[in-house]
């Protein structure tokens, strides 16, 4: 595996379904542009390394990764695209 820096945006599915709807009633309601896009962020993003440590924590058990041992891809993803949905109309984590 990659050194683990990657970011990664975890989004509780209830943020996911509101979000969902809202952006339904704004289609309903005429208020969205054609082929309008919003992305759903929880505004914390945090590196995948973290995540597998934590994993590690609750489970009691080491994972056999290998951080570090893999070269990032050219085309890696370190920094998800976030924003959109609640920079245009408002809206915040629930949880």
């Amino acid at each position: 595996m990659s050194r683990g820096e990657q970011l990664i945006d975890l989004v509780y599915i209830d943020d996911v379904v509101n979000a969902y709807l809202i952006a339904a009633e704004r289609h309903y309601n005429g208020q969205c542009g054609k082929k309008e896009a919003f992305a759903i962020s929880s505004e914390n993003p945090i590196p995948l390394k973290e995540i597998v440590r934590t994993y590690e924590e609750l489970i009691g058990k080491t994972l056999p990764i290998n951080l570090g041992k893999r070269p990032y891809r050219n085309r890696e993803v370190m920094i998800p695209g976030i924003g959109g949905l609640d920079s245009q109309i408002g809206t915040r984590n629930l949880i």
